[in-house]
């Protein structure tokens, strides 16, 4: 297998890691909880996945996320269903809070309804999944760049084995050709890469 294409295998993974949570998510929003409001059942940082929905499917007692246009979005539970002028509208009430909200949510307001509750401890997971793929970005970058990088054009000479025809260019070590002691095959490591034993 060339060392090209190992060099680009980290760079599909990391495409593929970037694409799934789309690909798993498809259709759903993920949020994370900013209040005490849904208390005991959510708790603040947790991260909720949100699917989208029509209102008339929404059922009673279900959690559902929405923009009341005026604090913003909020993720409280169903109270009440109710029909006027042909609109379907829905009460809501914080489990935490005492009085349901002083709101009615209608189409225009519902964002969806949460599927799945994640433990806050999936933020730090996340981060830890962006941070490794910061990582292997950036090394799959430096081995790219050692792979393709034009070479000659830094005004090397190209040496070449005798014993195996293996070529190669030398390493730069703080702007000094650094001359190799054998020859760079591994399959070979003769150390009369540059001339043959009896000279």
């Amino acid at each position: 297998m060339k060392k090209g294409f190992l060099a680009i295998i980290p760079l599909i993974i990391v495409i593929i890691l970037l694409v799934l949570p789309f690909i798993v998510f498809a259709e759903k929003q993920i949020i994370t909880v900013s209040s005490d409001s849904m208390s005991p059942t959510l708790m603040l940082g947790d991260t909720l996945v949100v699917q989208s929905i029509a209102i008339e499917n929404v059922k009673d007692g279900e959690i559902i996320v929405f923009d009341n246009h005026d604090t913003g979005i909020l993720a409280h539970r169903v109270f009440e269903i109710f029909e006027m002028n042909g609109k379907i509208g829905i009460d809501t009430k914080g489990d935490h809070n005492e009085e349901s909200d002083l709101w009615s949510i209608y189409d225009e307001d519902l964002i969806g309804i949460v599927v799945d509750v994640n433990p806050s401890i999936s933020i730090f997971l996340q981060l830890s999944v962006q941070i490794m793929l910061v990582v292997i970005m950036a090394g799959s970058g430096i081995i790219f760049a050692r792979q393709f990088v034009d070479k000659s054009s830094l005004e090397v000479k190209q040496l070449v084995c005798i014993k195996c025809g293996h070529k190669w260019h030398p390493r730069i070590i703080n702007g000094k050709i650094k001359y190799p002691e054998t020859c760079a095959n591994k399959k070979c490591r003769s150390p009369h890469w540059n001339k043959t034993p009896n000279s």
